[in-house]
């Protein structure tokens, strides 16, 4: 309660001290200059955040063009696979059959290029055998096509090439249908994709043959052999093992 005009007047009645300067300071800068100030600051922040927001944006668009160009490089790659056989005999009959009754048959690898891409640099070792007891993953590992001497070939897409030749004859063949003796493959294929990626390609199966008369079958007419593998080195890249990279490049 104000009792007197000398009351009304005292500093405890009016602005505190701190309160004073504020207002003397806000006087002095100018009510038009403040409100610029907090404008541009605003502008600031509101830059700042988008800044902010389109480096993400940024890194996102470069994370999904890689993505993208890793699919497009799996989907459209060359692919190197070998589990099959070409059995193909022409005409060609054995010097000592006085008969003619048995066609010398042709048996090789068949190694393909499932991709949609030619290969490039492509060296492949392969070697195939007769023996009583199937080719196995340590015959691979005993023998090595690593060690082999490596043809080299271009694969295009959707397309083969044929690996070691081997000779033999329908008596022979026969015993093959019935599992009395066996025919198997080991090989190692190195490339490179249209992409510059390099790949690996290891391979080690047996032939399955059908029944066929071996005997009669139309000469030039080839048949494709399915190929039973073995329990290990049938794999590309990575899945050959640790250091892949290094067998890819011809290191190993």
């Amino acid at each position: 309660m104000i009792d007197s005009p000398e009351q009304a007047l005292s500093p405890a009645s009016g602005p505190s001290p701190d309160r004073r300067r504020f207002l003397k300071l806000i006087s002095a800068f100018g009510i038009d200059r403040w409100i610029e100030l907090f404008l541009a600051l605003g502008i600031f922040a509101v830059t700042a955040s988008q800044c902010s927001i389109s480096k993400d944006q940024w890194k996102a668009m470069i994370e999904s063009n890689k993505i993208t160009r890793d699919g497009y490089s799996a989907g459209n790659r060359a692919f190197i696979t070998a589990n099959s056989y070409d059995l193909v005999n022409y005409g060609q009959h054995d010097p000592d059959d006085k008969d003619n009754a048995n066609p010398i048959w042709i048996i090789t690898p068949r190694i393909e290029n499932t991709g949609n891409t030619p290969t490039r640099y492509l060296n492949f070792s392969s070697d195939t055998g007769l023996g009583a007891k199937p080719m196995s993953a340590e015959t691979f590992d005993k023998l090595s096509p690593y060690n082999e001497r490596f043809s080299s070939a271009v694969i295009g897409p959707k397309a083969s090439v044929n690996g070691a030749i081997f000779l033999i004859r329908p008596p022979m063949l026969n015993q093959l249908v019935k599992r009395q003796a066996f025919v198997g493959t080991t090989g190692v294929v190195r490339y490179e994709d249209v992409f510059g990626e390099k790949h690996l390609t290891e391979f080690c199966f047996v032939a399955q043959l059908l029944p066929i008369n071996f005997s009669t079958f139309p000469a030039g007419q080839p048949i494709r052999v399915g190929g039973i593998p073995c329990d290990r080195h049938n794999c590309s890249d990575a899945e050959c093992g640790p250091d892949w990279e290094k067998r890819a490049a011809g290191k190993s």
